[in-house]
């Protein structure tokens, strides 16, 4: 009888990119961003499509506004970024990138709980209005798909992002 050698079982694709994010923020490497697919340090989950939706690699999208929140040109850019940090249970960057008046900082130890609790699913966005790099105020509809033990759930939401220190951020829900 054969035997073959015991693998690993795969892991998730959230869990491939929490780690290889978490990684690149240990490393702190400024010239992460510039790997190209031949790089070998680079894990394979890297160039898969971004959580977000777009199909570009994380790599190519929203890993950009993680590294710096410039690099979110549009409401919908940074709406999308967020997402992938909820995904990642990125708390830093869910408060970086949530306006100075509004940000829930004695809160984010409960938000990175329930983000790592969760099994995200994928975002949807509705429709966007205003919020083009020109722009100081942008809203978007959007749903975020999960799980939540054995229960879907679709938060559909409308976020206002407004321009803080020349960058988007997240202000708060729109009335």
């Amino acid at each position: 009888m054969r035997t073959f050698p015991q693998t690993q079982p795969r892991k998730d694709v959230r869990q491939c990119l929490l780690d290889f994010y978490t990684k690149l923020k240990a490393e702190n490497s400024n010239n992460f961003l510039n790997f190209t697919s031949n790089d070998k340090r680079i894990p394979l989950i890297a160039q898969e499509p971004c959580p977000c939706g777009r199909s570009l690699t994380y790599t190519d999208c929203c890993a950009k506004p993680h590294q710096n929140l410039a690099n979110a040109k549009t409401a919908e850019d940074l709406m999308r970024s967020r997402y992938t940090a909820f995904t990642l249970a990125d708390g830093e960057f869910l408060l970086k990138s949530h306006h100075s008046s509004t940000r829930p900082v004695n809160e984010m130890a409960e938000i990175v709980a329930w983000a790592k609790s969760v099994t995200w699913l994928g975002l949807e966005i509705v429709r966007t209005a205003q919020g083009r790099e020109a722009d100081e105020v942008g809203f978007v509809e959007f749903k975020a798909h999960l799980r939540e033990g054995k229960k879907k759930v679709e938060m559909h939401q409308h976020g206002k992002f407004v321009r803080e220190f020349g960058h988007w951020v997240y202000f708060d829900l729109a009335g």
